[in-house]
């Protein structure tokens, strides 16, 4: 029965001494790995504040550590290598080398995810390389090239930029700008709408690595709660174990104090011995009760991590619906780009039948004139015969009379045809120069538009930016309610200073005029303006036979 006891003494000796091994090798792991989490946070800090080589230090230190330690395989070691990853790419241009990285960083943790921070275009396809390629065969941190400097790199991207044509600086017709300004306001729209579908994949990509963390985690904590219940389970074998001990003890106890004159050292000894196992039987159910509580937290936390990831799932579907109502609103405005290059094109054809219908006005007033001349040479001839023929005086009187009456109402019509010519280009003349500039003013650029102007007629705008602008070029955006494009016209320079545009009365139509005027310096920045295209300036259209207010 002793052997027994010591038998039980020396195996929870052993037991205890490789739990404190195993704590001990537990404490010496999470030491290493807090040191490389303090390098990764302090490159990660060396990154944001743009010092690439102090980060690229730390990062080294970091898996330095881990390789001597055997701690490769952890989640902050796969962090690190994406990090470095990321530097390789956005940090010193060497996508190879990033790729690299990235793929080691995926090897070890296949569902980490790029932080959107530092999700840039350049690193997003290097991240998507890495994940369609087979894993490193080595540590892509033992060796890479030399990065080329950043300025470097733009050099030999301006070396690349073809230099433009003549043609291309020449190009000064008004339609032409307008195409280009409605080509870049669509590249814009797109761009965005490209942007806004990019974020929500992103998005979708992160909620899904979420959603496989959570279920990862899961598992661990259902697999430690099966561990701790095992252990609870041995340590109840155990306490049985050690009640029966006790129970023969005393049992034995009793049969020394039957023999108690002969026996009395042996009773002392089998008291020793059963207070001993006393002790023991209470630091047992003391192990059992933390272990209870231990599986308790357990269970706690497994229910946590069961809403955390219903959570994710809902975020998930989310980030789903706004994908599919992102790529609905991009249908809907490629249709009104198309609306509004069918308007442009319309509004094309309607300028050239201008044109032709100016041409042939111009015709006819050449032909007017060919009529005045002869009749003009007709007078002479007949002068001439009413010098030379006395017999018919009477007739050649009335005739010249006759003629001098033609002539007279030729002259008149075509000195009031003058006379309204010389009127529209005066009028024309004070609507293109504007009124006196004024003496002062505080906006960055002054305009005169009418709150109310007549549908269908041609609108001067009148402009001037303020001397501390330091304008070099001012340029009028403008459309009627209704539309999504701006049409742009440059204004020109006036006598009296003011930068004048016209807008056609074919354009101006509908309830609402909205327009806005920017001023650009010498490198073509916007300067200062007077509205913007999300808040422009709004001028009322009057229909045709209303009273002005």
């Amino acid at each position: 029965m002793r052997r027994r006891v010591q038998i039980a003494s020396f195996a929870c000796s052993v037991l205890l001494l490789l739990g404190a091994a195993g704590q001990s090798l537990a404490a010496d792991q999470k030491a290493v790995l807090e040191k490389i989490k303090a390098h990764y946070q302090a490159a990660a800090a060396a990154y944001d504040d743009g010092d690439f080589d102090k980060t690229k230090v730390q990062l080294q230190q970091a898996l330095a550590l881990s390789k001597e330690n055997g701690v490769g395989s952890n989640k902050i070691v796969a962090q690190t290598y994406l990090l470095f990853g990321v530097l390789e790419v956005a940090g010193l241009k060497d996508p190879d080398a990033g790729v690299r990285y990235f793929a080691k960083a995926l090897d070890i943790s296949p569902a980490i995810q790029l932080p959107p921070s530092m999700a840039s275009k350049a690193v997003l396809a290097a991240f998507e390389r890495a994940e369609n390629q087979n894993p490193p065969a080595s540590d892509p941190s033992a060796g890479s090239k030399e990065p080329a400097t950043p300025a470097a790199v733009e050099v030999e991207k301006e070396k690349e930029k073809p230099a433009p044509s003549a043609a291309e600086k020449k190009r000064t017709d008004s339609d032409s700008k307008d195409r280009d300004k409605r080509s870049r306001d669509d590249r814009v729209r797109d761009d965005k709408l490209v942007d806004d579908l990019a974020q929500a994949k992103m998005a979708e990509s992160q909620a899904g690595a979420e959603k496989s963390r959570l279920q990862k985690e899961s598992s661990d904590k259902d697999r430690q709660l099966t561990e701790a219940k095992g252990r609870i389970a041995q340590l109840e074998k155990e306490k049985q174990e050690q009640d029966k001990q006790l129970a023969d003890a005393r049992t034995r106890l009793q049969q020394l104090e039957k023999d108690k004159p002969d026996k009395d050292k042996q009773v002392a000894d089998a008291k020793g011995r059963a207070s001993q196992l006393e002790k023991e039987r209470q630091e047992q159910d003391k192990q059992l009760a933390a272990s209870k509580d231990a599986a308790k937290k357990d269970n706690e936390a497994n229910d946590k991590l069961k809403k955390d990831k219903l959570e994710s799932d809902r975020q998930a579907a989310e980030a789903k619906a706004h994908l599919q109502q992102l790529t609905k609103e991009k249908q809907e405005t490629d249709q009104q780009l198309a609306t509004a290059r069918a308007d442009g094109k319309r509004e094309h054809e309607a300028n050239d039948k201008l044109e032709k219908a100016k041409a042939e006005s111009d015709r006819q007033l050449a032909d007017s004139k060919g009529r005045l001349q002869q009749l003009t040479k007709e007078k002479q001839e007949t002068e001439r015969q009413l010098a030379t023929t006395r017999d018919g005086e009477k007739r050649e009187r009335e005739s010249r009379e006759k003629l001098e009456k033609v002539w007279q109402e030729a002259q008149t019509r075509d000195k009031e045809r003058k006379n309204r010519d010389e009127q529209a280009r005066v009028e024309h003349d004070k609507l293109v120069d504007g009124p006196d500039l004024p003496g002062h003013f505080s906006e960055p650029i002054y305009c005169t538009v009418p709150d109310e102007i007549p549908a269908g007629a041609d609108l001067y705008v009148h402009c001037v930016p303020h001397a501390n602008v330091g304008a070099k070029f001012v340029a009028l955006y403008y459309r009627a309610s209704g539309t999504v494009v701006y049409n742009a016209t440059t204004m020109e320079r006036s006598k009296k200073g003011w930068y004048t545009a016209l807008i056609p009365g074919s354009r101006i139509t509908g309830k609402l005029l909205q327009y806005y005027v920017e001023a650009r310096d010498s490198r073509q920045a916007v300067a200062a303006s007077n509205g913007k295209s999300s808040s422009p300036n709004i001028a009322t259209i009057r229909a045709a036979g209303a009273r002005a207010h």
